[in-house]
């Protein structure tokens, strides 16, 4: 079984994230491929957390929660 990959062709795998798609840009999330989902899945979660960023009020700082997406997009 081929591992479930999640990638965006906006930027290479490891590099930074382009400012377009931060707060100092346009705040936009960055389009997403979600490839080898295994057979019978109904629906996806994605929960991108930054331990780093700095939130006073949190222990980490969540960028982007996705649920309920259907799996067969």
């Amino acid at each position: 079984m081929e591992k479930l990959e999640i990638r965006s062709p906006a930027f290479a795998t490891g590099a930074s994230i382009p400012k377009e798609f931060t707060q100092q840009g346009s705040d936009m999330s960055p389009p997403l491929e979600i490839t080898n989902i295994p057979k019978g899945t109904q629906s996806l979660v994605l929960v991108c957390v930054d331990p780093d960023a700095p939130d006073p009020e949190a222990v980490s700082y969540t960028h982007l929660r996705a649920h309920e997406t259907k799996a067969n997009l």
